[in-house]
């Protein structure tokens, strides 16, 4: 009961400071409103200075040195798993609303490249929690789906660049987060070596769970 009660005071916390913090953008703006024009990062940013000009009031801290961004201001809670998530996404706007609801829980790192993706597992692969994959990466020499072959193994050396060869082997859980749910089954896609697949736009919620409950299987197997 008591983990229920904090779980809805948190939540009903951070709901109110969504609120405020978009009033505050709107107030920004010569009609109070957000203009057609203004977009999901425009606006992250503009909450993120509203969070700035409240934290000493709301009691926030910095969790995530990683990218800055929407989730560098989060408020402060009772305790943290400590566990690192590694996000490959290319899209700024993603990555800030994935830092902002996970990074509460979580440590984040981001890689926007199949090659910054392939730097960070080199340097942190064996303490990973799980691995958010993208599938579209634009401007990087592997997709996706091409990655996650690569880091089950599955992908021959002559087919890969330079930088992506002799990697450790990952058996952590690695989740597909994509908007391309029509063009691949989600067979298909666990084929490729995931464990799970989350469609955009995504429910932070269920993505947290399903997180943690690949964790729970992973640990129960290795005994």
């Amino acid at each position: 009961m008591r983990l229920a009660l904090y779980r809805d005071t948190s939540e009903r916390f951070h709901e109110n400071r969504l609120q405020t913090n978009r009033s505050v953008a709107c107030r920004q703006t010569p009609h109070g409103s957000l203009p057609k024009s203004m977009g999901l990062h425009e606006f992250l940013s503009s909450m993120l200075k509203a969070d700035r000009r409240t934290a000493d009031v709301a009691g926030v801290r910095k969790v995530s040195p990683h990218e800055g961004g929407i989730g560098s201001l989060l408020p402060l809670r009772p305790s943290q798993s400590g566990d690192t998530l590694l996000y490959v996404e290319d899209d700024d706007a993603n990555w800030d609303v994935a830092e902002y609801r996970l990074g509460r829980t979580y440590n984040m790192i981001r890689a926007s490249t199949s090659e910054a993706a392939c730097q960070l597992v080199r340097e942190h692969g064996r303490s990973l929690a799980a691995i958010l994959m993208d599938i579209e990466l634009r401007g990087s020499d592997l997709n996706g789906i091409e990655l996650t072959e690569l880091f089950r193994g599955k992908r021959i050396a002559r087919d890969i660049p330079a930088y992506a060869r002799n990697l450790p082997a990952i058996t952590q859980p690695i989740i597909f987060v994509t908007a391309h749910g029509a063009r691949y089954t989600d067979v298909q896609l666990m084929l490729f070596g995931a464990d799970k697949v989350v469609l955009k736009p995504v429910d932070f919620n269920a993505l947290g769970l399903a997180v943690a409950s690949l964790q729970l299987a992973r640990a129960a197997r290795r005994g």
